[in-house]
C-alpha cells in the first residue's frame, strides 16, 4: 500500500487534471477530494481516513451484477489470498462499508476480523478488516 500512495503523490498533477471535468460538473466535490488527498498524507489511520494505508491491502473485487453465481470472483479471492501467503505476507487488510452486509458476512465467515471502525465525513460507517495469514 505504501508504494501505491507514493505513486499517487508523484502523479498528483495528472490526477488534478483528470478531476477538472468532474469538478466543472459538480464543484461541491472539491471538499471531498481535498479531504481524501489530505488523508493519504499521513500514514497513521485516524478517524478522518478512508482506509488502509500500510501493508498488504486487499483491493476491491466484484462480479457482473447480472451474474447470479459469482464463483469466479470468489475463486479469484481465494487464489489471491493463497498467493500472498506464499509470498510471506502475514496480514492483509481491507475496507468494507457497513451497507455491504453480504461482503462483510463473506469475509467474516472466511476468517477476517474487524480491527477498526471509521465514521466517514459523509455519514457512512466503514470497517477496516484483516486476514491473519499465519
Amino acid at each position: 500500500m505504501e508504494e501505491q500512495l507514493i505513486d499517487l503523490k508523484k502523479k498528483k498533477i495528472i490526477l488534478i487534471f483528470s478531476l477538472i471535468p468532474i469538478l466543472l460538473k459538480k464543484p461541491s466535490l472539491i471538499y471531498d477530494i481535498l479531504n481524501r488527498y489530505l488523508s493519504i498524507s499521513n500514514t497513521d489511520l485516524n478517524e478522518n481516513d478512508f482506509g488502509v494505508k500500510t501493508g498488504a491491502r486487499l483491493e476491491y473485487w466484484c462480479w457482473l451484477p447480472n451474474n447470479s453465481n459469482p464463483v469466479g470472483a470468489i475463486s479469484l479471492h481465494y487464489k489471491w489470498i493463497k498467493l500472498v501467503k506464499k509470498l510471506g505476507v502475514k496480514n492483509v487488510c481491507f475496507e468494507a462499508d457497513s451497507v455491504n452486509e453480504k461482503i462483510l458476512k463473506f469475509h467474516k465467515k472466511n476468517g477476517a476480523e474487524i480491527i477498526k471502525e471509521l465514521n466517514l465525513s459523509d455519514g457512512r460507517k466503514r470497517f477496516i478488516l484483516q486476514y491473519n495469514l499465519n
